[in-house]
């Protein structure tokens, strides 16, 4: 069924059975182990050689017992569409801002998202990774357009509709400001914000909706206040550390429009962000031994958990590695003639701001070396020049199966997977039946692989889910053991 399925996508339905009968009569005939000889092999007229050509990649499909794969690589292929139309809008000149956003609307019409729950659950999934780790520098910029995205979502491809609220939720929950957005739009209740806060370890979610929670539950408010041994002038200092003097604010919702800030807003952390080099100094001049060793603390505002770095009582980064992470070249070279201190940690914050002449000066004269960690930095951050510069230079090797998937759940970066998939399957055109990903997934019953390696990444602090259109495929497969060590609940419990 998934064969004729496939032929029928490429409108060769009618075609079907002739293709078949004969492509297997000269390959049993012919004792053929390589779909490049079967073509050698096949004399036919030249409209039904055009036929195979163009139905090529299917021709494996017939002999192997890999399931879906079609679906499955048309559906990295769409995605990676969305996503390069979604990076011209965050990256073009402002004038051409409308002309690429309805290229994404238009593209949205084709492909019916709202009616193809896997492409729109994917979309979502790299709108937000975008909308935390796309050039970071101009988060406060892209935010908009990514709240006029939405809008459109909203309006014509029924966000609402198409997804449960807790789901929708899950999706957008590691960007605040969205799940502020959304929630003002109705598309989802104060209740999912009030169980997320009841279940926070950290207290940045309850800081950020301190004004809702507040008002609608007072109990709850006070129940986090002391969890958190945080008093009123603590919030009042959260909120309003960094203001100025002079600054006025008379009501409640003036105090609270301050969360349409994304960084932090100390005064050396937005100093630092504009690389301006002269108040820097002047900063640094007016405070009577200012210690340059000294961070930018942790904020509820940043989406970033990079930048907020919190690793046990840690938080925060180091005036250097705050402006490695904001690409500040000026700052940087500042504070590296200084000679402040540094770790090999550190070198990845020169990744997620991408700017070439730090590290060009990183690589010529630090004591510490880029390493593989920092290689798949390059692809979260969607750096692919530089992500290519470290395959060379690091000598990454081929990556396999598992470690692939792994880079797509943390990275979500379809246009790597979609080279990465287009590359196996030339470099095996001899015979794709040995590419890896077949190999793979078509070994024997007896050696059946665990579903939770690939379909979940962890590191040391996170754990990171599989797009749904992998789940489909995946666990389509015969060899594929879902309760592998009982890692099937800890999956259902995820949801």
């Amino acid at each position: 069924m998934h064969l004729i399925t496939s032929f029928f996508d490429l409108g060769l339905f009618w075609n079907f059975f002739y293709v078949y009968e004969k492509v297997m009569q000269i390959w049993n005939y012919h004792e053929i182990s390589s779909s490049n000889e079967l073509f050698k092999k096949i004399d036919l007229s030249l409209e039904f050689h055009s036929i195979l050509s163009i139905a090529r990649i299917q021709i494996p499909t017939i002999f192997n017992c890999m399931i879906g794969y079609h679906e499955f690589r048309r559906n990295v292929e769409i995605l990676k569409n969305l996503q390069k139309k979604l990076i011209s809008i965050l990256s073009c000149q402002e004038m051409l801002i409308p002309l690429e956003r309805e290229n994404l609307f238009n593209y949205f019409n084709e492909i019916s998202l709202s009616k193809n729950f896997p492409l729109y659950e994917g979309f979502i999934r790299i709108f937000v990774h975008l909308s935390i780790y796309f050039n970071i520098k101009e988060h406060e910029k892209n935010e908009e357009i990514l709240k006029t995205i939405l809008t459109e979502l909203i309006s014509k491809h029924s966000l609402k509709e198409s997804f449960h609220p807790t789901t929708l939720f899950f999706l957008f929950k590691e960007n605040v400001h969205l799940i502020y957005f959304l929630f003002k739009e109705a598309i989802f209740d104060f209740s999912l914000i009030e169980t997320e806060v009841k279940c926070a370890i950290r207290q940045d979610f309850f800081l950020f909706f301190i004004p809702e929670i507040k008002k609608m539950n007072p109990e709850l408010y006070l129940l986090k206040m002391k969890e958190f041994r945080l008093k009123e002038k603590d919030i009042n200092d959260f909120y309003f550390k960094s203001l100025e003097k002079s600054e006025e604010l008379t009501s409640e919702l003036q105090k609270f429009d301050f969360r349409k800030n994304m960084h932090s807003q100390e005064e050396i952390a937005k100093i630092i962000r504009s690389d301006d080099i002269d108040s820097f100094i002047e900063y640094v001049s007016n405070h009577d031994n200012y210690d340059l060793n000294s961070k930018v603390m942790a904020s509820f505002l940043e989406n970033n958990s990079d930048i907020n770095n919190k690793v046990n009582s840690h938080d925060g980064l180091s005036l250097f590695e705050y402006s490695m992470g904001y690409g500040s070249v000026n700052i940087f070279r500042y504070l590296w003639e200084k000679k402040v201190e540094y770790t090999d940690q550190s070198l990845k914050y020169c990744v997620i701001g991408g700017n070439s002449d730090i590290l060009r000066i990183l690589e010529e004269e630090s004591k510490y070396k880029f390493n593989e960690e920092c290689y798949y930095t390059s692809i979260q951050y969607y750096h692919p020049k530089i992500t290519e510069h470290f395959q060379n230079l690091l000598k990454i090797p081929p990556l396999t199966i598992p470690s692939i998937f792994s880079t797509v759940h943390r990275t979500t970066n379809l246009e790597f997977f979609w080279d990465w998939l287009i590359l196996n399957e030339n470099s095996n055109e001899e015979n794709l039946q040995q590419s890896q990903i077949f190999n793979f997934l078509t070994k024997s019953a007896s050696e059946p692989i665990d579903a939770y390696k690939l379909l979940v990444s962890e590191d040391s602090n996170n754990f990171f889910l599989a797009f749904y259109f992998f789940y489909l495929f995946i666990l389509q497969q015969s060899n594929i053991d879902i309760n592998s060590f009982g890692k099937i609940c800890f999956l259902i419990n995820c949801f």
